[in-house]
């Protein structure tokens, strides 16, 4: 996925997909220092009450999940080291593990919850579990009954790495003041906490200042053919132009 689709799928999500706020109001609310042992029964219903709001029909059992999560919580803490774009899914073990742990959470309700469980282990551990439902699954995988841990593992997240390296390669074709500044091996880097002072904060940060260029930009663009368009001016700016950054600029500088 070229990063501007994934940029322009993020905001449509936000404005689109109203529920997005329970996910934002979640995520802010849980107390991670409960997840690194037993939960409390007070932060599961938290978790649950979050998928609730995606899944009306969610019949999660609070205890079987508790027991669940303390049986799977010594490879949880193995599988935090590791993120989507550094994952090595040729490692059979690693498929085991995250199948294994996607398959006990699946199982964790009435019957076998499999976009829930993607939901449940995305938020836990955001940089490796992908969420998916039956929509993605249909798309992706051609099939939306495909929805059991081995699935997801082998062949699901092989693939959202692809999508996720494309979407870097496209960034970084376009900024190639960028490929020095990082282009280290993250695979060599075992410390979680680099990432969130050093991957995270420094290369989103820059998305993010990129991105919003991108919107005031738009903005300009769009106000602007609204005024032509009444004043009966029709601007010769190509429509192409919004997709290339150097087009853009000339163009607002000529304004």
């Amino acid at each position: 996925m070229h990063y501007r689709d994934l940029l322009l799928a993020h905001k449509a999500y936000h404005i689109i997909e109203k529920r997005a706020i329970y996910y934002d109001s979640y995520m802010q609310c849980r107390n991670l220092r409960e997840w690194e042992a037993s939960p409390s029964y007070c932060e599961i219903f938290k978790l649950f009450g979050f998928i609730l709001s995606w899944d009306p029909h969610f019949q999660g059992m609070p205890a079987k999940f508790k027991k669940a999560y303390e049986e799977i919580l010594p490879v949880l803490k193995d599988l935090s080291r590791i993120r989507l774009e550094t994952a090595d899914f040729n490692d059979k073990n690693l498929l085991r593990r995250i199948a294994f742990v996607f398959d006990k959470i699946a199982s964790c309700s009435l019957k076998y919850e499999s976009t829930d469980a993607s939901k449940i282990l995305h938020v836990l551990h955001p940089h490796l579990f992908v969420m998916w439902d039956r929509n993605i699954r249909q798309y992706i995988l051609g099939n939306a009954s495909l929805a059991r841990g081995e699935i997801y593992a082998k062949i699901f997240l092989p693939e959202m790495q692809d999508e996720l390296e494309e979407a870097v390669e496209t960034y970084i074709e376009e900024h190639p003041l960028l490929e020095k500044r990082y282009s280290v091996d993250l695979s060599y880097i075992e410390d979680p906490s680099y990432y969130e002072t050093w991957y995270d904060k420094a290369f989103l940060e820059e998305f993010d200042v990129e991105r919003r260029r991108w919107e005031e930009v738009q903005e300009l663009f769009v106000s602007t053919q609204v005024d032509e368009e009444e004043s009966g001016y029709v601007t010769d700016m190509p429509s192409e132009a919004q997709e290339e950054p150097g087009e853009i600029d000339r163009w607002i500088e000529k304004r």
